[in-house]
């Protein structure tokens, strides 16, 4: 890949990153129980897959019937009307081996960023959904992550598991602070992953992609709190061979915008993973696996996708996937839809589909087809059904 200079980081960034890099051991700590405090015997195990917060509901509908098997090309899906209630900021992935979409997590509409998470703080509702051609069932696994403040999901299709690695602070205890988890869900429970002993520090609002090339994760940006700093980061950091390194202290690195809400996909055709950061001037990046190159000299720099995103109303923008069959990236915000095929990005005029904010999408390889979930208009209105986009035109399900 070609490459650029580096953009100018503003001097506070730069000291507060300064400061942040040397204080947390490369990025990573140890991976710590969680504390709380209980009034009855309780381990933290078991706090840990207590009964969930009910923040976000279901709509409720008889349970689904197993069909008896019939020799058909097609699958039998029993009645249901199930459907994940409307919900912000939750995750989506495609789970390859079993081709079902995996949704998990989520907000009530109204929530505020945790950027300070206290007793009262908006957390994730504990909730895992699957989602085919049969259309949503809920899944209820006898083990799952508590209500995180924050998280990020990728599909590892190497090892055939959803991966998680999120934020947590006890709601009983927040001043006791927060500490990073990972678990995998292997379509039939949730399990922490403890044998990972170095995590990265805890943060909120990072994006996480796997690269199947390379067999590893990488993890990206986010918002942090240590020792009463607190701020944006440009961390780089990848998850290999059971372990956690931060490559943003090697002399091949080269810093990306400290940022929040960034949206980040691998792009399988070209082995790169493609960032986009809205909050910094919506600045496309690629990374190779070793560096960075920021794009400046993309044909049209001046026309590119403006995700909305309003700091004052804290309204993220939408989200990105990849689309295998066409090979390109398709991201979707308040501003429409936009293609990415590594040379340019194109807004696709007559696309339509819902003007929404803080959804969440995942690309169903099997159907060829990009499906968006949840979120909320420009009003706080919640977007209502599931969204299906084949490259011309969303329609709603």
């Amino acid at each position: 890949m070609s490459s650029s200079s580096s953009p100018k980081i503003p001097l506070p960034n730069l000291l507060l990153m300064g400061l942040l890099t040397g204080l947390l051991l490369s990025g990573c700590d140890p991976a710590q129980p969680v504390p709380e405090i209980s009034v009855s015997p309780t381990s933290v195990t078991e706090e840990l897959v207590s009964t969930p917060q009910t923040a976000v509901s279901t709509r409720t509908a008889s349970p689904t019937k197993t069909p008896s098997a019939t020799p058909t090309s097609e699958p039998l899906c029993g009645d249901s009307s199930m459907v994940p209630y409307p919900r912000a900021d939750h995750e989506m992935v495609y789970d390859q081996h079993r081709e079902k979409i995996i949704l998990f997590g989520g907000r009530e509409l109204d929530f505020a960023a945790p950027f300070r998470p206290s007793a009262t703080s908006s957390r994730h509702v504990s909730e895992t959904w699957e989602y085919d051609q049969c259309g949503w069932r809920q899944i209820e696994t006898p083990h799952s992550p508590p209500n995180l403040d924050d998280f990020d999901i990728v599909y590892d299709s190497v090892r055939n598991a959803t991966i998680l690695l999120g934020q947590y602070t006890p709601i009983d205890n927040p001043e006791s602070g927060s500490v990073s988890m990972m678990w995998e869900y292997d379509g039939q429970d949730w399990r922490r992953m403890t044998e990972i002993n170095m995590l990265p520090y805890p943060r909120i609002y990072s994006e996480m992609v796997f690269d199947p090339f390379l067999n590893r994760i990488i993890l990206f940006g986010g918002y942090i709190r240590f020792e009463g700093n607190a701020g944006e980061i440009s961390q780089t950091l990848v998850f290999e061979n059971g372990s956690w390194r931060n490559i943003s202290d090697e002399e091949i690195y080269d810093y990306p915008f400290p940022v929040e809400f960034p949206i980040m996909v691998f792009d399988e055709a070209r082995n790169v993973v493609v960032l986009l950061t809205p909050k910094a001037s919506n600045f496309t990046s690629e990374f190779d696996g070793t560096g960075w190159d920021h794009l400046m000299d993309l044909p049209n720099r001046d026309d590119r996708p403006t995700m909305e995103f309003r700091r004052d109303m804290l309204v993220l923008y939408g989200d990105m996937v990849y689309d295998t069959k066409r090979g390109v990236a398709v991201a979707h915000g308040t501003s429409g839809t936009w293609e990415y095929g590594g040379n340019n990005w194109e807004r696709i005029d007559s696309a339509g589909g819902p003007h929404s904010t803080w959804h969440a999408m995942a690309y169903d390889e099997a159907r060829g087809i990009t499906v968006l979930f949840g979120g909320m208009d420009e009003n706080k209105n919640p977007i209502e059904g599931t969204w299906l986009y084949d490259g011309e035109t969303w329609v709603q399900e």
